[in-house]
């Protein structure tokens, strides 16, 4: 009688071990562009909070000025990021404003947020308002209030 693998046994357990280790390296894989997006939502998000203090040195009636203007973003080439701010009145009080920031950039040649043409913009007949809020929205974002 003799002893070891067949020529099946070892082809099967060829194929299990190839289909493991291809789940583990797609994974692998994943990991760093998972950590790529990351880094680039946090040094969006850090450019979109130094801008954030800016403005909060501003006058209480400057901050209407901001409304709708555009700003690069620190960290990025000017040509793969494009900031946005928007000004609003909080209903009910005459005293308070919403600052509103959006940062919108490329990662890995996929624009992240809904500026597609990272021009500042909405331009919602160009598709760009995937939600369909009328409003510039993306994972890099900070709101705030402010009073006089």
């Amino acid at each position: 009688m003799k002893k070891g693998f067949s020529m099946v046994e070892l082809m099967i357990g060829v194929t299990i071990l190839v289909f493991a280790l291809t789940s583990i390296l797609a994974s692998y894989a994943n990991t760093f562009i998972l950590s790529d997006l990351s880094r680039n939502i946090s040094i969006a998000t850090n450019a979109i909070r130094a801008k954030m203090e800016e403005i909060k040195q501003e006058s209480f009636s400057d901050l209407d000025s901001f409304n709708g203007t555009t700003f690069s973003l620190i960290g990025f080439a000017a040509s793969d990021a494009k900031g946005r701010i928007e000004v609003s009145d909080v209903p009910g009080f005459t005293d308070l404003k919403e600052v509103r920031i959006i940062g919108c950039f490329l990662s890995r040649g996929r624009v992240i947020g809904e500026d597609s043409n990272l021009n500042g913009v909405l331009d919602i007949d160009a598709g760009e308002d995937e939600n369909s809020n009328a409003r510039l929205d993306s994972p890099a974002e900070v709101a705030a209030l402010i009073t006089k």
